[in-house]
């Protein structure tokens, strides 16, 4: 790489696995550009069928390494697009925590307060302390420690586990009544849920928090990229293409706007992500074409339509960007945490993106990919006028085939 690339990074070997689809993950040689800002995070560049996808740790190998007590040296993994990671590293905040009305930092904040009530129930209960009133008296603080330590495979969540098991039974191994027993366990159980949020929790935390922030500044990048350009072709150039003419008519003018189209595609050639990266160069490849016609003063039809056909590749991404910023607000499940959005609000937003998905023309295209969304568009608004609401996840699934179009 003979140029800094936004977010910097040097290339490096390495090898990621990926996914397809649920057959268990491969691993590939690749080289990628890492890190990011110093963000373990990169951007493949080799081999072409993976350019532009995202690599990233796999936070289950770091969240194994810190159960283990050892310093994480995660695998890596391949993510289609920066948008992939985007939503990929809120699940996991909302999943450990953030916001803290859901996820395990809560649960392990909820464990803590249910066990000192345990202690609690355990020395008020009636004298002399039998199995019979200390099961009585335990039980509903039990059931609740045994639901948020179920299925659990995490050593310090599965040995508090076994400490609720134990304290279930209201006897100890030799079947003997012990209420200091069933205390101690109770106060085993609440350090290890401190333990779990504390050694665990919040040190992966900051580290998914990071990888949103470099995925947030790498899509700000490539919309600013795009918004320059925008700005520049509706004020400029394609007013009317008769304004466009006198202006080229004048040579300075002419030597101005020439430059400016260079300017913009080296820009666009340095946004070397998913799934801008393909998109991008072909819009950079046209602004340097456009740039040669100028040259030669060749103010022929051939390049208004050319320059029609970059505004409108721009118009694609553009309505892409705003479809990405639905999808991450829609919830993935119906039993989300997450606050939902009003669904009349996503409903006129859709409608607007699909009107102008159709309005743009794709003549000068090889692929026709604006029909094709707006109609993965128009089943999810089927979905939402069905369900309301409460099919929020299906219409999330039809934008995502939607934005994969684009």
């Amino acid at each position: 790489m003979n140029k800094e690339l936004f977010g910097g990074g040097k290339p490096c070997r390495i090898t990621a696995w990926k996914s397809e689809g649920r057959k268990p993950a491969e691993p590939h040689p690749i080289v990628a550009r890492m890190p990011l800002w110093n963000i373990r995070l990169g951007i493949v560049l080799e081999p072409e069928g993976f350019a532009g996808m995202i690599v990233v740790p796999r936070a289950e190998d770091e969240m194994r390494a810190l159960d283990q007590g050892r310093a994480p040296r995660s695998r890596y993994e391949l993510v289609e697009t920066v948008f992939h990671e985007s939503r990929q590293a809120r699940h996991i905040r909302t999943r450990y925590g953030t916001p803290r009305i859901a996820g395990e930092k809560n649960e392990m904040l909820a464990a803590r307060r249910i066990a000192r009530e345990l202690t609690t129930q355990v020395l008020d209960a009636d004298r002399p302390v039998t199995a019979t009133v200390l099961r009585d008296a335990i039980q509903t603080p039990t059931a609740h420690l045994a639901e948020i330590f179920d299925r659990t495979r995490r050593p310090l969540k599965r040995a508090a586990a076994d400490q609720v098991t134990a304290i279930s039974r209201g006897t100890d191994s030799q079947g003997h009544t012990n209420a200091p027993a069933t205390i101690a366990r109770s106060l085993t159980i609440s350090r290890r849920a401190i333990t779990r949020t504390g050694r665990e929790i919040l040190s992966i935390e900051p580290r998914i928090a990071a990888r949103a922030t470099v995925c947030e500044q790498l899509i700000y990048m490539a919309q600013a990229t795009l918004r320059n350009l925008v700005q520049f072709f509706d004020e400029q150039l394609l007013a009317d293409q008769n304004t466009l003419l006198r202006r080229l008519s004048r040579k300075e003018t002419r030597k101005a706007i020439a430059a400016n189209l260079g300017y913009f595609a080296i820009d666009f050639d340095e946004v070397d992500f998913r799934p801008f990266r393909n998109a991008y160069r072909h819009i950079a490849d046209d602004l340097r074409e456009a740039q040669r016609l100028i040259h030669a003063c060749d103010t022929s039809l051939t390049l208004w339509r050319l320059l029609v056909r970059i505004r409108n590749a721009t118009k694609l991404k553009e309505l892409q960007i705003e479809l990405e910023r639905v999808i991450y607000v829609l919830p993935r499940h119906t039993d989300s945490h997450l606050r939902a959005p009003n669904e009349h609000v996503i409903e006129n937003c859709f409608g607007r993106i699909m009107k102008e998905l159709t309005e743009v023309d794709e003549s000068g295209f090889k692929r026709q990919v604006a029909k094709t969304a707006a109609l993965k568009i128009g089943v999810g608004l089927m979905a939402l006028s069905e369900g309301g609401a409460a099919h929020f996840p299906e219409v999330r699934k039809c934008l995502k085939r939607a934005s994969v179009a684009l």
